[in-house]
């Protein structure tokens, strides 16, 4: 096996601590870094990385289905879009996200920047979320 030692990096911390350690491969020292995307995923020391990195993806994708289908197409085929594309995207990696209550909110808001207009409401029709997700017959992220 051959390691190619020009794309390789080293990545390594114990807690919240960066640690530097000196690594050595055929007579060369790869770069050490503090954050990497590996499959999508940034993987780095401090938690909120890549939730919001994710976030951030999210809500340009939400973004994008508004201005180019939303108002073209019924509400099930866009609720079908959300379902198949933008929230399999957003969740990927998902499974090892510690979010606090202030990445929770975030994420409800952004969905819901999506479901208030595909449920006919407005920001001031002062409407609960579960009220948008029962009129658009759509489980949200945050009763999965």
């Amino acid at each position: 096996m051959e390691i190619a030692t020009k794309r390789t990096e080293v990545f390594g911390f114990v807690g919240t601590d960066h640690l530097r350690k000196k690594i050595i491969i055929n007579n060369e020292t790869p770069e050490q870094v503090s954050q990497f995307t590996y499959l999508d995923c940034s993987i780095t020391y401090q938690l909120s990385n890549g939730v919001e990195f994710k976030l951030a993806k999210f809500l340009q994708l939400i973004g994008t289905v508004k201005r180019t289908i939303f108002t073209k197409v019924r509400t099930e085929t866009v609720l079908k879009i959300y379902n198949t594309l933008v929230l399999p995207t957003f969740l990927y990696g998902s499974e090892n996200w510690t979010l606090t209550a202030f990445q929770r909110r975030r994420i409800e808001a952004a969905e819901m920047k999506l479901l208030r207009p595909l449920a006919g409401y407005t920001l001031y029709d002062h409407k609960t979320k579960t009220t948008y997700a029962a009129n658009c017959r759509l489980q949200a992220y945050w009763t999965r």
